[in-house]
């Protein structure tokens, strides 16, 4: 993991998709955290020498999730501070948290970001590659994506205009 990136903030939008697609899993949520965080490559391909995000079960039929969202999460960070906020306008992850509505307000000094709809497509894409590249089906990546998205347009629903 790029140690550029601000850990919380990944998990922060990572549990966004967690708590909305596999609810189930945000108990081990911080445990699964720590482990992505410690070695992505080995959270994502798996304990069983298979390949892919590590499966739980006695068959080992769930896919885990968890991981999965905070690779997303991450590249969609990346992309945020990389190519779509101008990095001037953005000193740390505040700006992005308040985004997707898991900050405050901007202060006074501050300027509130907006994403183009080409930036939030860019976003949801984003989200459904990583998902479906790790082993989840379409509709999962469908979901986990929209949810990404739909938290950000919530946010910015409930801003005082």
């Amino acid at each position: 993991m790029d140690t550029d990136i601000d850990r919380t903030l990944v998990a922060d939008l990572a549990r966004i998709m967690v708590a909305e697609v596999r609810p189930a899993e945000l108990p081990m949520f911080r445990p699964m955290s720590e482990a992505y965080f410690a070695d992505p490559e080995r959270s994502l391909a798996g304990g069983d020498g298979g390949g892919g995000p590590l499966r739980i079960g006695e068959t080992g039929l769930v896919l885990l999730l968890t991981p999965v969202a905070l690779a997303a999460a991450e590249e969609v960070t990346k992309y945020l501070f990389g190519e779509a906020i101008r990095p001037a306008l953005v000193r740390g992850g505040a700006a992005v948290r308040r985004l997707f509505g898991i900050g405050g307000r901007p202060g006074k000094s501050e300027t509130a970001v907006r994403l183009t709809d080409e930036q939030w497509a860019h976003v949801h894409r984003i989200v459904e590659d990583v998902a479906v590249r790790f082993g989840h089906g379409q509709d999962v990546a469908q979901v986990m994506a929209d949810t990404v998205v739909g938290a950000a347009h919530r946010a910015t629903w409930a801003e005082p205009r």
